[in-house]
């Protein structure tokens, strides 16, 4: 768990930082490439079925995507994250 923490702070100081870079949306389990080019960038995946919608953050690292953050929303409106 602080691990997570500190790895979703360090992506939102990243995102903060470098501010132009745009978030990537990938279908199901499908993440962009990682690579030089894309180095420092997030992306999320989104899966929703019937009892709601699970969204999961990444962040493109020298060592591939590395996950960030989780949230997930029932359909009841009830939300959580990580």
């Amino acid at each position: 768990m602080k691990h997570g923490f500190i790895a979703g702070a360090f992506a939102v100081c990243m995102a903060l930082g470098i501010g132009a870079t745009p978030v990537a949306h990938a279908q199901s389990n499908e993440l962009p490439t990682c690579d030089e080019t894309s180095l420092w960038s997030v992306a999320e995946t989104v899966q929703v079925d019937a009892l709601g919608t699970l969204r999961l953050t990444y962040l493109c690292t020298p060592d591939g995507w590395l996950l960030v953050g989780a949230s997930y929303c029932s359909v009841t409106g009830n939300c959580s994250s990580d």
